[in-house]
């Protein structure tokens, strides 16, 4: 259907559809006005379903008909009619004929943003109810609309704790279940989380999308000080993660030299072949050297990708180990593919630091003899910084 038909059917229920929405709006506590409004949306939503247009003109004229509706709802002062209203959509957001009705669940979930505590928590136990007592997965993706969208409705209202074995984790939505498992965990029922985080690992083709539901099992076992199963963990994580703290945790547990030697060997070689587009992998580099006060070596990491963040940490130990050396690799640093948003900000208290060690004159001295080997020094952002500092 071309555009303009759709708009000259929107126009034409603007007009007669007009005396029964204000009839509506004027008394929302009354059944029939309220069964009239409802056979109103169905037909509008049924005409929506059927008709193929481009047009999103019937969307709209829906979305504004119950924007008009919240006010005169919110507005109501008796609890009484504020229950019955709306209590006329909670019922009918899944009763089990013609579908899941979103537009009437969106519409009580605006309604209860604007809604004081002792409203948003009745109203909030009648939708929760009606959504434990639904079919699942009758409607796929409504289904996963309504599950985060009540999700979320009790929560605001603080009821979790009370309704917390109403929700199930959803395929591949890792945001609602990471939200999901964290309030189970702070509310203490662990071995549910852990049901489900292992549910949703298990689910995984690829091991990797999995890292977000081993942190929360790392948080598990650590409230529950189960050093066993946090050491297996920690195993899988920390490829993921390059968490210094718990590679230094495992460390501790190892009950041999060997152990350990084989440990920091088969963690620093997975960070090697990472360092180039995982900054985490990077930093461990940094942090296991500076553990080991290895800073000669640490040296070694100042390349490309390193951003100056990290640099600015080290400088002046990097620069106690081996002066000529670190000056001569922050002067060959090749930033030219960088985003500089983050490491300009580094760059004055880099060159506070090269001050400590470096004369301005034996600075530019080193970057005139590497411009003689046909280096380009607009290739590093810092030596730009630097001469314009400096002159």
């Amino acid at each position: 259907m071309e555009v303009s038909e759709v708009k000259k059917i929107v126009d034409l229920w603007k007009e007669i559809h007009a005396l029964l929405i204000n009839k509506y709006t004027a008394q929302v506590a009354d059944e029939n006005a309220f069964l009239n409004f409802n056979a109103l949306v169905e037909a509008c939503e049924a005409t929506e379903a059927k008709m193929k247009s481009s047009s999103q003109e019937l969307t709209k004229y829906l979305e504004n008909l119950f924007i008009n509706v919240l006010e005169p709802l919110h507005n109501l002062q008796s609890e009484i009619a504020w229950d019955i209203a709306t209590g006329y959509f909670a019922d009918r957001i899944d009763d089990g004929t013609i579908g899941l009705r979103t537009n009437y669940l969106l519409l009580l979930n605006s309604l209860l943003e604007t809604s004081c505590m002792e409203r948003r928590e009745r109203l909030s136990v009648k939708v929760v109810k009606q959504y434990a007592k639904r079919k699942p997965q009758r409607y796929y993706e409504d289904e996963k609309m309504y599950t985060q969208t009540v999700f979320n409705i009790i929560k605001d209202a603080g009821l979790f704790p009370v309704y917390h074995d109403t929700f199930k984790p959803l395929s591949l939505l890792d945001d609602y279940n990471e939200k999901l498992i964290n309030l189970l965990i702070d509310s203490g029922h662990l071995k549910m989380a852990e049901k489900y985080c292992n549910e949703q690992i298990d689910g995984y083709y690829r091991q990797e999308n999995s890292k977000v539901y081993l942190q929360l099992l790392k948080e598990i076992y650590k409230r529950e000080n189960d050093n066993a199963k946090l050491l297996a963990i920690l195993k899988e994580l920390i490829p993921k993660t390059f968490n210094f703290d718990d590679f230094l945790f495992i460390n501790e547990q190892l009950a041999t030299e060997d152990e350990r030697k084989k440990w920091r060997y088969k963690i620093l070689s997975k960070a090697d072949n990472k360092a180039s587009y995982d900054p985490n992998a990077l930093a461990f580099f940094f942090n296991l050297m500076n553990h080991e006060q290895k800073y000669k070596r640490m040296l070694e990491y100042i390349r490309e990708n390193t951003p100056y963040s990290i640099i600015v940490k080290y400088a002046e130990k990097l620069a106690m180990a081996d002066k000529k050396d670190f000056l001569t690799r922050i002067i060959n640093k090749s930033d030219h593919w960088r985003d500089e948003s983050k490491d300009k900000e580094h760059y004055p208290e880099l060159l506070g630091i090269l001050d400590k060690y470096y004369s301005r004159d034996q600075i530019e001295w080193e970057i005139s003899e590497l411009e003689k080997s046909r280096w380009n020094a607009g290739r590093n952002r810092f030596v730009v910084f630097f001469r314009k500092s400096f002159h």
